[in-house]
């Protein structure tokens, strides 16, 4: 009996612990969101500094200089695989690619906080910010739009994918293996056709003799490949993005009707002026990259050449012909010249 007691009375002393532990933590949950302060864990590349119960998030060194930069490369369409090669380059450590669409996806880096249910907690200082409303959203949507896909190897993939297009009616061509038993194998690109229900026209371009004929036109080509540069213009769409993101907000702020209506008329006055200042669109210009297309396709080899005409946006159309010479007829567009117009071109054909 004696052991039973000591037992109840241990349990009883443990239970009040807990609950003093539990009021000290609230309280000091409820002075830290009465003085505006963070409580949480911090994500990678933010650490808290100020006075206790009054701590901000602010960013590392590193992690304004490199979080920006994955949000821009998420934006221009770069994969998480490449943004993690970069992200482990210059921090030092292993980068997942869920982790990095995590980063991506995460709104903290914007300047909000958010707990589980979306809604925000805390809002950083304007200067702990490390990307604006306009450029998270940028990334975000790009995300949004990337196709699910397993895994595959980058090397055995045909040269021309996603560069090749059938010259007779626009559709992507993609390589095919014909030959079965005792007759040799050949690899063509094929007419794959366009929609949901796609079936092809037919046309088959044997995969060596294309690539060997971009192949040799890239080797001769001694002009100046061109880049784009944007000259940026400026407009108020990040703090457009800003106010449609508090609005958004407002339905789970405890606020009454008075003040909710209040809170929402503002911000669209403040939405509706923005809007209604002048912009100036982004610019884009071309300049020598200070590299011919031959110089360049001689330096890549392997997988590396059709990584470059994908990137580059090199397009080329084209369909068996045995009147032309090898016996296939093309069109080129190099995106970055635009000296071609492959449309017209297709246009003429038919």
């Amino acid at each position: 009996m004696a052991g039973r007691i000591s037992l109840a009375v241990m349990a009883e002393v443990s239970h009040e612990e807990s609950k003093t532990k539990r009021d000290r933590i609230r309280i000091a949950h409820d002075r830290i969101s009465g003085n505006g302060g963070f409580k949480g864990r911090a994500p990678w590349g933010l650490v808290t500094s100020g006075p206790k119960y009054a701590k901000d998030l602010v960013p590392t060194d590193l992690a304004r200089e490199v979080v920006p930069a994955a949000y821009r490369m998420c934006a221009d369409g770069a994969s998480m695989s490449q943004i993690a090669v970069y992200l482990e380059a210059e921090t030092g450590r292993k980068w997942w690619e869920k982790t990095v669409a995590g980063m991506i996806r995460n709104p903290a880096y914007r300047g909000s906080y958010c707990d589980e249910t979306g809604r925000e907690v805390y809002r950083l200082p304007e200067s702990s910010r490390l990307v604006d409303a306009a450029l998270w959203k940028r990334a975000n949507a790009s995300l949004d739009v990337r196709p699910k896909r397993g895994q595959w190897n980058p090397e055995g993939r045909a040269m021309l994918a996603s560069v090749a297009h059938c010259l007779t009616c626009g559709s992507p061509m993609y390589r095919i293996i014909c030959g079965s038993g005792n007759q040799a194998r050949v690899a063509y690109y094929r007419c794959a056709g366009r929609g949901p229900q796609r079936k092809g026209c037919g046309n088959m371009v044997r995969c060596d003799v294309l690539d060997g004929i971009v192949s040799a036109r890239m080797s001769g080509d001694k002009r100046d490949i061109m880049r784009d540069v944007l000259v940026p213009g400026h407009d108020h769409s990040a703090e457009i993005e800003e106010i449609r993101f508090e609005i958004r907000q407002l339905a789970l702020r405890d606020l009454s009707d008075d003040e909710m209506d209040a809170e929402l008329a503002r911000l669209r006055a403040e939405r509706d002026r923005l809007a209604a200042l002048p912009a100036v669109a982004d610019e884009w210009t071309q300049e020598p990259t200070g590299e011919t297309y031959a110089g360049k396709w001689e330096r890549l080899t392997g997988a590396g050449r059709g990584n470059w005409l994908r990137e580059s946006g090199i397009r080329i159309w084209a369909r068996r012909d045995d009147d032309a010479e090898d016996g296939v007829a093309m069109l080129w567009s190099y995106r970055a010249t635009d000296q071609e117009d492959p449309h017209l071109g297709l246009a003429q054909m038919a």
